[in-house]
C-alpha cells in the first residue's frame, strides 16, 4: 500500500503559526490554517525537546481525530459506504504537520481514491475493472457505464455480488485474467447447452443485448425456458455532484478539533503530564 502524495513530511502548501493542516485527496492538495500564536508563547517558556512533544502531540491528535469524524461522515453522505471505503480516510502525521488523505490500495479492487474522485470533485467517476473489461472486449459502448440489473443479486452494501460479475464476463469471453476461462469452457458450454441454458452466440447462459420490453442493453443470463434476467444494465455515464468536499469537511472538523487539543496540551504542561 502507498499513499497517493509521497510528500508526507512536507506536503504542499503555507505554514502558520506552527501549525499545517493539508493534504492530498486525489491530487487535490488542501492547506487548513489555524491560529496558534497563544499556544506558541507559552511553548517559549518550556525546552525544546518539551515543545516538540507538545507539537506532535496536538498534530498527531488533531489528525486522528479529523480522521474519525469524516468516517464518521461518510454513512450520512453515502448510501451503504463498505468499510474499504470509509477505511480509506487515512491521516500521516510528522513533526507540526498531519496530511490527510484518500488511501491508494488495489489489494481489494479498484483503489478507493479512484471511484471516490468523481465524490469529491463531482463529474464522472472513472470506469471499474469490469467496465474497463467489457470496454476492451467491445461490449461496452463509449459513454456508458454499468449498473446492476437485479436487487435479489445485490450484497448488503448494494454492489453486485463478485462471484456473478466474474461468471458474466467470463461467459461472455470478457475476463482478462488467466485462470477465468475455466468458466466458459467446451465441457461446461456442452452442459449448459444440454439443460437448454447456451445462449447462441456465447454458448453459455450470459450475454450481452436488449431487454425486449424495455429496450435496455446489458448483460443477460438465461435462467430457464422463456426466463431471462438482467444481470448488468448499461447506462449512460452518470455526472456526480461532490457529495464528500474534503476540504471543507476537514476545515470545518479542524477548526473544531485543534482549539480543544491545544487547550489539552495547554493543561498537560501546567501539570506537568507532559514528559520528554
Amino acid at each position: 500500500m502507498h499513499c497517493h502524495d509521497t510528500r508526507i513530511a512536507h506536503p504542499p502548501g503555507s505554514c502558520r503559526g506552527g501549525f499545517f493542516f493539508g493534504g492530498v485527496v486525489v491530487a487535490i492538495e488542501i492547506s487548513i490554517r489555524t491560529q496558534t500564536s497563544a499556544f506558541e508563547r507559552a511553548l517559549l517558556a518550556v525546552s525544546r525537546e518539551l515543545r516538540e512533544e507538545a507539537t506532535k502531540r496536538v498534530v498527531g491528535r488533531s489528525g486522528a481525530l479529523v480522521r474519525r469524524r469524516i468516517m464518521d461522515e461518510m454513512p450520512k453522505l453515502f448510501d451503504k459506504p463498505t468499510p474499504w471505503t470509509v477505511n480509506s480516510v487515512r491521516y500521516a502525521a510528522s513533526g507540526s504537520q498531519a496530511v490527510l488523505f484518500i488511501a491508494y490500495d488495489t489489494s481489494k479492487g479498484i483503489s478507493a481514491e479512484k471511484y471516490l474522485a468523481a465524490e469529491v470533485r463531482g463529474g464522472a467517476r472513472k470506469n471499474k475493472r469490469s467496465e474497463q473489461a467489457l470496454e476492451l472486449r467491445g461490449l461496452l459502448p463509449a459513454g456508458m457505464q454499468v449498473a446492476p440489473g437485479r436487487g435479489d443479486e445485490l450484497d448488503r452494501f448494494g454492489n453486485l455480488r463478485g462471484g456473478l460479475v466474474v461468471q458474466a464476463l467470463a461467459g461472455i469471453g470478457a475476463m482478462r485474467e488467466t485462470g477465468y476461462a475455466a468458466n466458459a469452457t467446451a465441457k461446461s458450454r456442452d452442459r449448459w447447452r444440454k439443460k437448454g441454458l447456451a445462449h447462441r452466440r456465447t454458448g453459455t447462459p450470459f450475454f450481452v443485448g436488449k431487454s425486449a420490453e424495455s429496450g435496455t442493453a446489458g448483460v443477460y443470463q438465461i435462467m430457464g425456458r422463456h426466463r431471462i434476467r438482467a444481470v448488468m444494465h448499461f447506462i449512460p455515464k452518470p455526472m456526480y455532484r461532490d457529495r464528500l468536499p474534503f476540504e471543507t469537511i476537514a476545515g470545518k472538523f479542524a477548526g473544531e478539533i485543534v482549539p480543544v487539543q491545544v487547550r489539552r496540551v495547554f493543561h498537560e504542561i501546567a501539570d506537568g503530564t507532559l514528559r520528554v
